[in-house]
């Protein structure tokens, strides 16, 4: 399951120059402002988070780092999936980084998943992303209007297959994905998926 604490901590991460407001996490997290404050709290006590001013959080730079490194934020509090996901690669953070933001590209993701001896997280998390659009989790989705004549398109995409905490693998081959969450999912996946079930990318 992931954390309230965590899906908070994403948010100050998000809006890490500025402080969030009480109201607005509440909102971002869809959860009563009691419950909110609760968790916003934990992260205080553990120095993930502090408050400039009443009513508003914003992130450490210790915070930063335990998003970054995947660290896991326990409050007692959840969002309700089954699982907890597992720590270390890009992948999982990438995965874990797109289930919180819906819709996004790939420097959104990097900006928040990636460490900073990371050199290549770009180039990984665009080949990941690229696996799971046609794997059927990811749609890509259509660039609006072109702001200027040097304007270059960005690739985003939204997530439409939210089957649970643990990240799809990307096989050997580079051809398929494996997931490893239980049957249905999270959220409203374009059709269940079970426990090991392979999805061809393409």
């Amino acid at each position: 399951m992931i954390p309230l604490a965590e899906k908070l901590l994403y948010k100050l991460r998000l809006d890490s120059e500025k402080s969030v407001s009480l109201e607005d996490a509440a909102r971002f997290v869809e959860r009563s402002k009691s419950r909110v404050c609760q968790s916003l709290s934990v992260l205080v006590r553990r120095g993930l988070a502090e408050k400039p001013d009443r009513g508003h959080y914003r992130i450490t730079k210790a915070g930063i780092e335990c998003f970054k490194s995947g660290g896991r934020v326990r409050s007692g509090l959840h969002d309700g999936s089954k699982r907890r996901p597992r720590r270390g690669s890009l992948r999982e953070r990438v995965w874990k980084a797109a289930r919180m933001a819906r819709k996004f590209s790939v420097t959104d993701l990097v900006e928040i998943a990636a460490q900073e001896n990371e050199t290549s997280a770009a180039r990984g998390a665009r080949r990941y992303l690229l696996a799971l659009e046609r794997a059927g989790y990811l749609k890509r989705l259509k660039n609006g209007p072109q702001a200027a004549s040097n304007w270059k398109p960005v690739s985003r995409w939204a997530l439409l297959r939210d089957t649970g905490p643990l990240h799809p693998l990307l096989m050997r081959d580079g051809k398929t994905v494996r997931d490893r969450n239980g049957q249905g999912g999270t959220g409203k996946p374009a059709r269940p998926a079970i426990k090991g079930e392979d999805f061809p990318c393409g």
